[in-house]
């Protein structure tokens, strides 16, 4: 964990290379275009024998999707503590994103002709969950709530399965809660190729949403086009822009908590302040020896977090914005000049009451978001990822003979003579 000077050309250097190393190598891409091929025509024993590999774990066909038997023995774990959680986790997305609702567009009818948009959702979506070192049940309630919100009547979800052959207990309860009953083993790259192209026992299905990893991610971005996808979601981010005021315990207690999801999860503290900077870096060191994920937490922060101290708050939302991140922190006595500024992030929590674990648990907008900067053009997921709009156009027989002549001089100037022609007939001799 590097303390760097955004004042200084060796700073900006390695803030730059640790900006741009959220790239994908072109090497993943490569293994996973073969595993999405592979997958593509092989089918289920493509997908099994990928699981076998990757997860270590050796499925039939007949055991890909989870059973009700499955189902019966994750509700026998259940808790009334889980339960209780889970409903306020429900309700408050399920309100945030039912404010959401569009309602259809109607333009006024003018000189014949009648415009409008209307709002439809989509009708098969795919979601993949991730398993690994933690069940990431809260991505099935951020991800599965909005959709059916939004009206999507088809949902299948993807999550590797353990050494057991098994889902995690509390993700089959919350799905089983929702009512999300198409649950399939499988992960990784070969988990997006099956949902994208479909096999016997998983379903092909029209958009993927979801976080993963950097196989993932290249998957889902190497299959848009023949499914659409809500984002490159790849490891966890977050930026926290903290002034001399800041609660350096607070800091970093947050940055750990993005630290401890993925070895390689992004940290960054930006401030104008060197001694909160220091101080900031000794709560880390004390804070991490408690974490019962302090190995995962401690490679990120020794590969991936950097502190840079700018010189002040303008100077500290410009490094923010180049770096884009999935959560950022905001912990600043002048909150409203600083929030202004900010254009690029996923979710923005602000002030001491509000740490990133809100966004990932509870607090109602998805923490599906984008990441390795893709928040300078991607949002985090809403409602709209679930929806699709379709236009609807009606001209009378007066308002197209109006047109008629600059539609004829666009099909000119492009050589499209059919397009001209489908104007020019409705209006020859003898037709009405």
């Amino acid at each position: 964990m590097e303390i760097l000077r955004y004042s200084e050309e060796k700073g900006r250097e390695k803030l730059a290379s640790f900006i741009n190393a959220a790239d994908v190598g072109s090497d993943i891409d490569a293994n996973v275009r073969d595993i999405i091929e592979n997958v593509r025509f092989g089918g289920d024993k493509a997908v099994l024998d990928y699981t076998r590999r990757f997860d270590r774990v050796s499925l039939t066909p007949e055991e890909i999707k989870v059973d009700e038997v499955e189902f019966i023995e994750a509700l026998a774990c259940v808790t009334k503590e889980f339960k209780d959680a889970f409903k306020e986790a429900k309700e408050n997305i399920a309100r945030f994103y039912a404010d959401q609702r569009r309602g259809n567009y109607a333009g006024k009818p003018q000189g014949g002709k009648s415009l409008k948009a209307c709002y439809y959702p989509i009708e098969k979506v795919g979601i993949y969950i991730p398993g690994g070192t933690a069940p990431l049940v809260s991505t099935l309630l951020m991800t599965v709530v909005p959709a059916q919100v939004a009206g999507v009547k088809h949902i299948v979800i993807v999550t590797p399965p353990n050494i057991e052959r098994k889902v995690n207990p509390f993700i089959l309860s919350a799905a089983y809660f929702l009512g999300a009953k198409h649950i399939y083993k499988a992960g990784g790259a070969q988990a997006i190729a099956a949902l994208a192209f479909g096999t016997a026992s998983i379903p092909r299905v029209d958009k993927i949403v979801g976080p993963g990893n950097i196989y993932v991610a290249s998957a889902k971005r190497q299959v848009f086009g023949h499914v659409g996808i809500d984002m490159v979601a790849g490891p966890s981010e977050i930026a926290v822009l903290a002034d001399a005021a800041a609660d350096p315990a607070f800091i970093a207690s947050d940055i750990l908590s993005q630290a401890e999801h993925d070895e390689n999860a992004r940290c960054l503290l930006v401030t104008n302040s060197y001694e909160l900077a220091q101080k900031v870096k000794k709560e880390i060191i004390v804070q991490v020896r408690w974490l019962s994920r302090r190995e995962i937490a401690e490679d990120a922060l020794m590969k991936n977090t950097f502190i840079v101290i700018v010189e002040n708050m303008d100077q500290g939302a410009e490094v923010v914005n180049r770096f884009a991140p999935e959560h950022l922190e905001v912990f600043v006595e002048r909150e409203k000049a600083a929030l202004e500024k900010i254009r690029n992030a996923g979710t923005v929590l602000v002030g001491d009451y509000s740490p990133v674990a809100l966004a990932d648990f509870t607090a109602g907008p998805s923490h599906v978001l984008p990441t390795g900067g893709s928040a300078r053009a991607f949002s985090g997921l809403s409602l709209d990822d679930f929806m699709k709009k379709v236009n609807f156009v009606k001209y009378s027989k007066s308002a197209l003979k109006n047109s008629m002549p600059n539609l004829l001089k666009f099909a000119e100037i492009e050589g499209l003579d059919a397009h001209g022609r489908s104007v020019r007939i409705r209006f020859e001799k003898g037709k009405k």
